[in-house]
């Protein structure tokens, strides 16, 4: 499932107006409320604004809103913040594009600091141009305005489009999946409950779903680690819950 992780750079992609900073946001506003300390970086929108989208998260997200920003400022201030015993678990750069700095070298500056820090980095991008007609399944790293160096850097990239997120990269687990996720109308933020892996018979990534079936029946409240069923104890021809209860065992809810 998505899945956040110390000393992680994570890309998160959309072409133009396809809610990149809404999706931040609401990532934001999800892991205050599980106790995260988050910094957002905005480098379009004004503090006043972004405070009025993320007045739920009790006081545990930090805004810069400094247009002027780069790599060297924000880590320059983290140190400040360090130096006053005050930390962070999740920075989010809205965006890559509008850092007062080279593209080409803003990737790798951020993994740095991420190993720095302890911490996950979330990185906002633009799709190039050449995306502009194609779907979801159609979206790829190569589509990253700028340079090849950040998709090379980042140990995750999410691509997000009309209301799916396409993980194509996690260095870690080494898995690729799609999710479906839906606005709540009220707070005009993502419902973080409504993420779902997305299973369709058109879906790219099905086929991971449909071919694995889990030969235990154990409730997720009695889960033992001894117990905790490999890839390999799944029968061809399983049910995509199936799947779902042996990724959320694995990684843990979103």
């Amino acid at each position: 499932m998505l899945k956040l992780n110390n000393n992680e750079l994570i890309t998160i992609a959309a072409r133009l107006g396809q809610g990149k900073s809404t999706f931040a946001l609401s990532l934001a506003n999800h892991y205050a409320n599980k106790n995260y300390k988050i910094l957002y970086c905005s480098l379009e929108m004004e503090k006043s604004f972004l405070e009025q989208r993320l007045s739920n998260s009790n006081g545990k997200i930090t805004i810069l809103d400094d247009y002027e920003q780069s790599v060297t400022t924000i880590n320059k201030w983290l140190q400040e913040e360090q130096n006053k015993r005050k930390f962070y678990n999740v920075i989010i750069i809205d965006q890559a594009n509008l850092l007062n700095e080279k593209i080409n070298q803003v990737s790798r500056k951020l993994k740095l600091l991420a190993r720095k820090y302890c911490f996950t980095i979330i990185l906002l991008h633009q799709l190039n141009r050449t995306g502009a007609n194609k779907s979801i399944d159609e979206l790829g790293d190569w589509m990253l305005s700028g340079s090849d160096r950040i998709a090379q850097d980042a140990d995750q990239i999410w691509l997000i489009d009309n209301e799916y997120i396409k993980v194509i990269k996690d260095r870690k687990n080494n898995e690729k999946f799609k999710y479906s996720y839906h606005f709540n109308e009220q707070t005009k933020l993502i419902d973080w409950d409504s993420i779902k892996i997305a299973n369709n018979d058109n879906d790219i990534f099905s086929d991971l779903f449909k071919n694995y079936k889990c030969k235990y029946n154990i409730d997720k409240e009695d889960f033992e680690e001894e117990t905790k069923p490999e890839k390999q104890d799944f029968e061809e021809g399983g049910s995509f819950e199936d799947w779902l209860v042996w990724q959320n065992w694995i990684f843990g809810p979103p």
